[in-house]
């Protein structure tokens, strides 16, 4: 039996993580007064949501499950999430989202202690790649929804920033585009099913049955036609003619 891979643990810490904040961010959304703020949160507990479950299932495919941790502070951090009474700066605050690229470098960076465990596959490496990807750029997103909600409490406008509002337009465009490029392709194979299936089918070739022989004393040709009467129901007057004009000929015709 090979050896468990030493990276199991952190799989599962991921999992477990990742799915507990989509539950938290999803509440958060939920009770926001504030549309920008929702479509940042809401965009993030999307993908804590997919990291969740993505490394569930490598887990499953490596011969493993997801092991529930004991304890925890997934309830004290859905109360706040879901506090009517709490500012959104504040919920930022308690639950320790929204820190910087610069915050999280060098030895406070968790994900740069993730690759230095040469053992591991090259399809959880690939994984874990895009895991880390994602999450730098939802800790900008959330950098930059904290630093704008906190330029508010300074006295400076309260709706977003351009520069926050554009990130976000940008963003929601490229998935629209990419929504509009399946929804072609898929529309372009329908078609083709469609014209296919509108083509009539070729014909078969079928074996003629072979034409029955007409009786005897009919005629080939037409079955409306009167039939040729065989030679010796003709008149003996007509078969007199065809006799050679002989003594002998006539001789043994009139004998008959």
């Amino acid at each position: 039996m090979p050896d468990k891979p030493s990276y199991i643990g952190l799989l599962n810490a991921i999992s477990l993580g990742e799915s507990e904040a989509e539950c938290y961010l999803d509440a958060w959304a939920a009770v926001t007064p504030d549309d920008a703020v929702r479509s940042v949160i809401s965009t993030v507990a999307l993908r804590e949501g997919e990291h969740g479950k993505a490394f569930a299932k490598r887990l499953c495919e490596l011969g493993y499950g997801v092991l529930p941790r004991e304890g925890g502070d997934a309830q004290s951090k859905m109360d706040i999430a879901c506090s009517t009474t709490l500012s959104d700066k504040e919920k930022f605050e308690k639950l320790g989202v929204g820190r910087t690229v610069a915050e999280r470098a060098g030895d406070n960076d968790v994900f740069v202690n993730m690759f230095k465990d040469t053992t591991v596959d090259i399809q959880t490496g690939a994984l874990l790649g895009r895991y880390v990807a994602e999450e730098r750029d939802s800790g900008r997103m959330l950098a930059g929804c904290y630093a704008e909600l906190c330029r508010r409490g300074n006295g400076d406008s309260g709706a977003m920033s351009a520069t926050v509002t554009a990130g976000l337009e940008a963003r929601l465009g490229r998935v629209e585009a990419l929504l509009e490029q399946i929804c072609e392709k898929v529309s372009a194979h329908n078609r083709r099913i469609a014209v296919r299936r509108a083509r009539p089918a070729p014909a078969r070739r079928t074996c003629q049955s072979a034409r029955p022989l007409p009786a005897r004393g009919t005629s080939r040709i037409s079955s409306g036609r009167p039939a040729i009467r065989p030679p010796s129901s003709l008149p003996t007057s007509f078969m007199m003619s065809l006799v050679p004009c002989t003594p002998s000929a006539a001789s043994s015709v009139y004998s008959s």
